[in-house]
């Protein structure tokens, strides 16, 4: 009873296993043959043959869907690197908007520190010009003042003199030509003259 279960189990295995070689060796082997043989043909052909391919298979619903929502999702993150590269790109446009400002606020306070040391060196100038006009203005008033006591009465200078405080007195006798200083000195108390006279052999402190 055992042999005859074992005899029929081996024939059905030889039945199945008979039914795939004929579908292997009379069915798919020509037909991958067939197939290789259309591609190469066409390939040799000039035709495209993997672009025919994705246009069957994109025309197909399930397979062209999966392909747009592919496409769809790579579009997406394409447009998200570019947002991402354009968001840093003006990024660092801003930042070297901010640097060039700066520069130009440091650059303004420079210039304004110039001029202003610019004004002060002018009216610095023009302080000395007055001083320097000041100063010969003095001059020339002191000279005209020594030109007058030169001219007038020497016993009439010689009281002025004595009136006068001892340093302003030095000083214009100073300046005095020597014979007009001599005539005032002489009309002089004989006191008060040796006293100018000592002084005035003495460098004069202002």
């Amino acid at each position: 009873m055992a042999r005859k279960k074992q005899d029929e189990y081996e024939e059905i295995e030889e039945k199945r296993n008979s039914k795939w070689q004929v579908f292997l060796f009379i069915i798919f082997i020509p037909l991958l043959f067939i197939i290789t043989a259309i591609y190469i043909g066409l390939t040799i052909s000039g035709v495209d043959v993997q672009e025919k391919i994705s246009s069957v298979t994109s025309s197909l619903p399930l397979i062209g869907d999966n392909n747009e929502s592919l496409k769809s999702t790579n579009q997406q993150q394409a447009n998200k690197e570019l947002e991402n590269q354009i968001k840093s790109l003006n990024e660092k446009l801003q930042k070297k908007e901010d640097n060039i400002r700066s520069l130009e606020e440091k650059i303004t306070a420079k210039e304004r520190e110039i001029d202003e040391l610019k004004i002060k060196i002018r009216d610095s100038e023009d302080e000395k010009d007055v001083a320097s006009q000041e100063q010969d203005g003095g001059d020339d008033k002191q000279k005209d003042i020594v030109s007058t006591y030169e001219k007038m009465n020497p016993t009439k200078a010689a009281l002025i003199f004595t009136e006068l405080k001892e340093n302003e007195a030095i000083l214009l006798l100073k300046a005095l030509k020597t014979d007009a200083r001599t005539k005032v000195l002489e009309k002089m108390d004989p006191a008060v003259a040796a006293r100018y006279t000592s002084l005035l052999a003495e460098p004069l402190s202002e």
